[in-house]
């Protein structure tokens, strides 16, 4: 899927082996994110500078939770740095 929204959690514990856990919001609510270590080294700048992202990904689904396992990441306007790769 893709979505775009304003990240409000950045979460990189350090027992979740790079890992890394964010929450997108958008204007139907919360969608939680997960960056694998090398999507998270890919886009690492992009990741942590801009706060409204588009991203592409997977959504997942554990029980009652569901999540998006980002495979890719852009920022949200155009002057932020264009479009969301393949």
């Amino acid at each position: 899927i893709h979505i775009a929204g304003y990240v409000v959690v950045r979460q990189r514990p350090p027992t979740a082996k790079g890992t890394v856990f964010a929450s997108l919001e958008d204007e139907s609510g919360l969608l939680d994110m997960i960056l694998h270590k090398n999507v998270y080294e890919k886009y690492r700048d992009t990741f942590l500078e801009h706060s409204f992202l588009k991203v592409r990904g997977t959504l997942q689904r554990e029980g009652d939770a569901i999540s998006l396992l980002v495979r890719s990441l852009a920022p949200l306007f155009a002057a932020e740095g264009g479009s969301v790769p393949d």
